[in-house]
């Protein structure tokens, strides 16, 4: 006789990432955020950076991927306000909501 153990599936999202803040550092944006926790039980995997030169989020792009709370931003111009916001994404591939919209303007080239 076989017994399967049985896993709870996790259907719960992330929560959302909180107290994003960006700042311009030395040519580059550095973004920072608290981490998110999951309480459905498969735990945070990573994060995704989201952002552009547009508050618009439909305008706003897939910035990178990562599974730290800090990413430096070296991909822009200088003299443009850039705005970011970042989602939090579980082992079971739930997706947290959108995190606060940020925005910084760095006058130091890259």
């Amino acid at each position: 006789m076989f017994v399967l153990a049985s896993q709870a599936l996790d259907i719960t999202a992330p929560t959302v990432p909180s107290g994003v803040s960006v700042t311009a550092q030395n040519g580059s944006n550095a973004l920072s955020w608290t981490a998110s926790t999951d309480t459905g039980g498969s735990g945070v995997s990573h994060y995704e950076i989201w952002g552009g030169n547009s508050w618009s989020h439909s305008n706003q792009f897939l910035l990178a991927t990562i599974t730290d709370t800090l990413w430096g931003d070296f991909g822009y111009s200088p003299n443009v306000r850039r705005y970011y916001y970042v989602k939090a994404v579980d082992n079971a591939g739930n997706i947290s909501g959108d995190s606060s919209t940020v925005s910084v303007i760095n006058t130091s080239p890259p």
